[in-house]
């Protein structure tokens, strides 16, 4: 049987720290929350960004948002 951090480290290697497009999306998404406001809160941010999830991606999607958010900030 597999240890709780050898299983937790194969889960992670799944998802990539970056892929190309999502490190050329930085730059353009803190440009844009800077025009917003550039102390802009974490709620006011997860809004934004699970109502682009939602409109955009759709419920489909959801569960994969939520293991990819969730791994990464472990």
């Amino acid at each position: 049987m597999k240890s709780l951090k050898q299983t937790a480290s194969e889960v992670l290697l799944e998802i990539p720290a970056f892929t190309p497009k999502s490190d050329k999306l930085i730059p353009f998404i803190n440009k844009a929350i800077g025009r917003v406001d550039d102390d802009l809160s974490i709620t006011d941010f997860a809004l934004a960004v699970t109502k682009i999830v939602e409109t955009e991606y759709g419920s489909h999607n959801y569960e994969k948002f939520v293991k990819i958010v969730k791994l990464k900030l472990v």
